[in-house]
């Protein structure tokens, strides 16, 4: 019996089927069959196909990710939003019972620890549409969400922190004016 090496030389998924290009090539090398078409049912398309499309062609499913998204925002988060609505009694419900299985124990630990570290002592009082930014480990400024958002920041990396702190407090010193 002659041990062959199936490689697949092309492949894609439309549709819920896949579909391959295959050749198959004895032990030394030798050209067994020339490339035969196969179309896969969706089952094994998940499981053979996708997979290898998806790990060898990960820089173009990315940029194609990325396109939908952008053509399709609104419909995306319009449906996220009413699947949310719809089903968060059942989220809920997943959410506690992956808090108990230990890699959620794990996650909670992680995140409580990190929320120990950050204080929170308020320099303004809080109002409707608000978000508290921290300005360093202790303080916080309640600043407009729009304004929290318009800026990307992150206290521990440090990233954008300069700019939304100069913005936080330019709203606290207008605010204190207006007060």
């Amino acid at each position: 019996m002659v041990k062959t090496k199936v490689i697949s030389l092309l492949c894609g998924c439309e549709e819920g089927a896949s579909w391959q290009i295959r050749i198959n090539l004895s032990r030394n090398g030798r050209l067994l069959e020339k490339g035969t078409y196969f179309l896969l049912k969706t089952a094994e398309c998940n499981r053979n196909s996708c997979h290898h499309y998806h790990t060898t062609h990960a820089k173009q499913r990315k940029e194609h990710d990325a396109n939908y998204y952008e053509e399709n925002k609104d419909r995306i988060k319009e449906h996220s939003a009413n699947y949310l609505e719809e089903n968060r009694e059942y989220l809920y419900e997943k959410i506690k019972e992956y808090n108990k299985s230990p890699k959620g124990k794990e996650v909670m630990k992680k995140h409580r620890a990190k929320r120990r570290e950050l204080g929170f002592e308020p320099l303004n009082k809080p109002f409707e549409n608000c978000h508290a930014h921290h300005v360093n480990s202790e303080e916080v400024i309640y600043i407009p969400v729009e304004l929290h958002r318009s800026v990307f920041h992150n206290l521990e990396t440090g990233v954008g922190m300069e700019e939304m702190n100069n913005l936080a407090i330019t709203f606290l010193e207008e605010t204190k004016h207006h007060d």
